[in-house]
């Protein structure tokens, strides 16, 4: 659903912003918000509010939601909620205090900004210079000068049930004689709002627990950079109260950020695609809960994200790190003890097998690409596994997963950043005393994937889709850095000439490429094509045929050409950092595959360099042209029972270190 209300033009209010204002508020997603008041009754699943288009004489400020099923059923209700928290807004929301505090976060976020792509940036500001005055364009986005409470009334009183466009979108409209697209003929109709159905009715509970947001706790008030240089890598703190702890001070782009990552390691998640499930479920549940009180963090310039992944879930705290450890704690609260309702379940439940179903509908080489994945990753499920296991579990279920979710527990984290190693080991004992205090400690092992039995195997994966969907997935004898060196060059020589041949001059597809195809640090290629007219026979051929015909050109490929080629891959892997959270990002993914020495980009830099022309003939040779060890996945309408090769699949061993 979405509401549009016309506005005057904000071109000429950059300055003072009073549409933001208006729009903060709206949006706002805090206790009592009209967002949070409708997600508990399960009539929506988000809200936005914010500016429109502008036209320079006009504008519209736009409220966007995602109904849930039930809040399409009950539409009133909700416009109903909308415009009584419109009227809030209207009546207490404006306040010098309010706009102070907008004012001083835009300032702190002006101020420690980040830096971006350059190229992003000179598109940004570009962009900029068409609307404000030349001495603004570095900090219009930020600028709120003054507090304007007559411009905000302004756009308040134009919020009303008589000057709104309310559209609703759904996928399969029950409409009467309704109007048809010029293009593919969707359903629509328009009609007048009855505003009489949208007044505030006494006897409507909900009103009663709109609120305007409190002030917000999560400002920071030590913006001071810690002592000391910033550290080259992580050190390790050892084992503290059962946690593995790494740490490393990080001053370099002069913020006062930090990150700390927290991965709750547990068997619990890996037994099965239910348990699989149930993480997911969990994880959800915790999002809900955290959502309302952690939103004032997220405007106070924290943010965080809680995620389910093959050893357990993850939470992530990151921004500025005077409240940092208060943002940990809150979130760590729902972690511990998480409030589990029917009503959320049923949702979350829902969007989930919405989410699976709709994988059945993705583009055929997503769902070739997604199938190797889910083979050959240990701890992986499929997406009918997953289906299955989301359409029988219970509430009661995942509130006996929730319970044993840290019986068994392998703790780690990192923080990253401004933050001394005394804070960092306070958060620690923080963190124990919170969720492991009763926890058995464990060892849960990284997954990794599985080795593909000699030869070439087929699977043919039925799929609902006029187009053929093709991959072939060809794998490494091992995991060592030479061995991905390899594959990591060849990929990037091999992409443009698999292109040119088979989309240029053959024409079988609108999508096509070759790709470096690692997962999990075991090197492979993959070569993936969609045709809306070859069969999956057809386009077989024409990559074996290119294959054959391209070692030619690889045997021929001068040494001027090989260095360029190793310079460019070279180049990406060793991109310069441009944000904290990019360092932070590659530390804890070196922590997670144990590569505690931090050089593992270093090292495979390395390792292209020295690789030569021979060795990339002989893995095309044998890996793609011989097809030493390779998986080929193809869509048709009838799929033969692939059980047993499934199965063949699923009982191989790992595919080995160096």
């Amino acid at each position: 659903m979405q509401l549009t209300f016309p506005i005057p033009s904000q071109e000429d209010h950059y300055r003072d912003k009073p549409a933001n204002y208006v729009a903060s508020l709206l949006g706002h997603e805090g206790p009592g918000s009209l967002f949070d008041v409708l997600k508990k009754a399960g009539l929506v699943e988000s809200l936005s509010a914010g500016s429109g288009m502008d036209t320079g004489q006009e504008a519209t400020l736009e409220l966007n939601m995602a109904l849930t099923p039930e809040g399409l059923e009950n539409q009133e209700t909700i416009l109903e909620l909308t415009f009584a928290y419109i009227d809030k807004v209207r009546e207490e929301g404006i306040s010098r205090t309010r706009f102070e505090e907008m004012k001083q976060l835009a300032q702190i976020d002006f101020r420690f900004r980040e830096k971006s792509q350059p190229v992003q940036e000179v598109m940004h500001l570009s962009r900029q210079m068409r609307h404000v005055a030349p001495e603004d364009v570095l900090q219009a986005p930020w600028m709120m000068e003054s507090y304007a409470p007559d411009k905000y009334r302004n756009i308040l009183n134009r919020l009303t049930p008589d000057n709104v466009l309310v559209s609703v979108l759904e996928t399969e409209p029950n409409l009467e004689d309704p109007n048809l697209t010029q293009w593919y003929d969707a359903a629509w109709k328009l009609k007048p709002l009855a505003i009489r159905d949208i007044r505030q009715r006494d006897d409507n509970p909900m009103v009663s627990r709109l609120a305007l947001p409190l002030d917000n706790p999560f400002i920071p008030e030590e913006l001071d950079m810690i002592d000391g240089a910033t550290m080259e890598q992580p050190v390790s703190m050892g084992t503290v109260s059962g946690m593995e702890v790494w740490y490393a001070r990080d001053t370099r782009f002069e913020t006062p950020k930090a990150n700390v990552y927290l991965s709750l390691r547990t068997p619990a998640t890996r037994a099965s695609a239910r348990s699989n499930v149930l993480s997911s479920l969990l994880v959800d549940a915790i999002n809900t809960n955290v959502n309302a009180w952690a939103y004032p963090a997220q405007l106070a310039g924290l943010d965080y994200s809680i995620y389910p992944h093959l050893r357990g879930i993850t939470v992530r705290v990151g921004g500025y790190s005077d409240k940092l450890h208060t943002l940990m704690a809150r979130i760590l609260t729902q972690v511990a003890d998480p409030t589990l309702t029917e009503q959320r379940f049923r949702i979350a439940r829902q969007n989930m097998i919405d989410g699976l179903l709709n994988k059945a509908k993705e583009r055929p080489v997503q769902q070739t690409s997604e199938r190797i994945q889910s083979l050959l990753i240990e701890g992986a499920w499929s997406t009918e596994e997953k289906l299955k296991a989301a359409r029988e579990v219970t509430l009661d279920e995942l509130k006996s997963f929730a319970e044993a979710f840290l019986a068994q527990v392998d703790p780690v984290m990192l923080a990253h950043g401004n933050m001394t190693q005394a804070s960092a080991l306070n958060l620690t004992n923080r963190i124990h005393a919170m969720v492991l205090d009763d926890s058995e400690l464990t060892t849960v092992e990284r997954s990794r994937v599985r080795a593909l039995p000699e030869g070439e195997t087929l699977l043919p994966l039925e799929v609902d889709h006029p187009d053929t969907g093709y991959t072939l997935y060809v794998q490494g004898d091992n995991t060592g850095f030479e061995e991905r060196a390899v594959f990591r060059l060849l990929g990037q020589i091999i992409s443009s000439p698999f292109y040119e041949e088979l989309r240029t001059n053959r024409q079988l597809g609108y999508i096509v490429y070759a790709t470096p195809f690692e997962m999990l640090e075991t090197p492979a290629l993959g070569f993936v094509v969609q045709s809306p007219e070859a069969s999956g026979d057809q386009i077989d051929q024409a990559v074996r045929e290119f294959s054959k015909a391209f070692k030619d050109t690889l045997s021929n490929l001068s040494e001027q050409d090989l260095a360029r080629e190793k310079q460019a891959v070279i180049s990406q892997l060793m991109e310069q950092d441009r944000q904290l959270g990019e360092i932070s990002e590659r530390y804890w993914r070196e922590i997670d595959r144990g590569a505690t020495d931090f050089k593992s980009r270093e090292k495979l830099a390395k390792a292209i360099q020295r690789v030569s022309r021979e060795a990339l003939v002989n893995t095309l040779q044998k890996q793609v042209i011989d097809r030493k060890q390779a998986l080929q996945v193809f869509t048709t309408a009838e799929a033969k029972n692939n059980a047993s090769a499934v199965e063949l699949l699923l009982q191989r061993s790992a595919v080995p270190d160096a």
